[in-house]
């Protein structure tokens, strides 16, 4: 990657105290905040251990908070997106909010169907 950009990206080597468990780890100089935000989240899941109580996942909603701003009209979209990520690499539970639609259509869908159990009177006489 230092080669593609040689002049925006620096590996990271001062800090050897959070070794990479996928390799050299780059920081791209960009003036865009998005590409700093994906570079610090991508760090932090690496850093998680599944643990909701855990620093990195305080991190998690701190850098979620703070970059929260910048995602502008797609602000759902990545919220969604942030959510699904909380669960999977936090252990974060995200409660989900049914739309009015999905009431709706559970007060006029038909019950879940139960299975009958036959139970032959013959059987228990043994």
């Amino acid at each position: 990657m230092a080669t593609v950009l040689p002049n925006l990206v620096s590996e990271r080597s001062e800090n050897a105290s959070l070794p990479s468990k996928v390799g050299p780890v780059y920081y791209v100089s960009s003036p865009h905040e998005l590409v700093n935000f994906v570079q610090l989240l991508l760090l932090t899941v690496e850093r998680s251990d599944g643990n909701a109580a855990s620093d990195a996942t305080r991190i998690f909603d701190s850098l979620r908070r703070k970059y929260e701003a910048s995602f502008g009209a797609n602000s759902a979209t990545v919220g969604k997106l942030l959510d699904l990520i909380a669960e999977k690499y936090f252990g974060v539970v995200v409660q989900h909010q049914q739309s009015l639609f999905d009431i709706v259509n559970s007060l006029f869908s038909a019950p879940p169907s139960r299975s009958t159990i036959t139970h032959n009177a013959d059987e228990d006489m043994d």
